[in-house]
């Protein structure tokens, strides 16, 4: 049976990996997900995505001795934002924005290639997924056969999540920003964190920002990307 860990490079899957060694539970394979915006855009915040290429990466093959198998979707968020509908009241119209439920983007960028990863291994392996003990809403949708949860087992909350990356030395510099970490053109992230990427990346939010006008659905659902950036900068939360 093989332990495949599934790594973010986050606080909470970084604190899961070095736990996990902490109490000598092996493992066989750490593997990333890398979700792209475009063909040459990471969905990574600059700074972190930095980060795991010239940091966590080489930290974790000589902490680990395992090389992080980086898997990936074949198609990009605008790929799929342009993928036209073949059925229902919008045939023929692009996907434009994802639903705040249901999101296409989760689903088709990170959990299928996911699934065909694992699929392939067929059923001899378990996985690990870095979920603290008191995300009581991950935990329920994470609660399945052949996952394991360490931060649970051993009642890791995520402030202590953060003092293990510390102590280890690995915890994200994107952190000292942002008080979580994903793709930066997330629609379900608030706009306190949205701001942050409006003032430190404004190129990457201006690839949002052109997506307007291809989208039938708006980006937060009541408003556009650019209507966010208006009233951030006018000071409405």
């Amino acid at each position: 049976m093989k332990n495949i860990v599934m790594c973010s490079f986050g606080k909470d899957s970084m604190a899961m990996l070095y736990t996990m060694k902490e109490h000598n539970i092996t493992i066989d394979k750490i593997v990333y997900v890398k979700i792209m915006f475009d063909s040459k855009t990471s969905a990574e915040l600059s700074k972190h995505e930095e980060w795991i290429n010239n940091y966590a990466i080489p930290k974790i093959k000589q902490d680990f001795g395992i090389d992080v198998t980086v898997i990936k979707s074949q198609y990009t968020y605008k790929d799929l934002f342009y993928k036209e509908i073949t059925r229902g009241s919008r045939k023929g119209q692009n996907r434009g924005f994802p639903l705040l439920f249901g999101s296409w983007c989760h689903r088709d960028l990170k959990i299928k290639p996911v699934k065909d990863y694992l699929k392939a291994l067929g059923k001899d392996y378990v996985q690990y997924v870095g979920i603290a003990v008191d995300e009581q809403n991950r935990i329920a949708w994470e609660i399945k056969e052949g996952n394991k949860m360490p931060l649970v087992d051993f009642n890791i909350t995520e402030a202590q999540a953060f003092e293990i990356c510390k102590k280890y030395n690995v915890l994200s510099p994107a952190y000292e920003d942002f008080n979580r970490l994903g793709c930066w053109f997330c629609h379900k992230q608030n706009n306190k964190a949205l701001g942050k990427v409006i003032e430190m990346y404004p190129n990457l939010y201006s690839k949002l920002e052109e997506l307007d006008k291809d989208s039938h659905i708006k980006f937060k659902q009541k408003f556009s990307a650019k209507e966010i950036k208006r009233k951030l900068k006018n000071g409405n939360k």
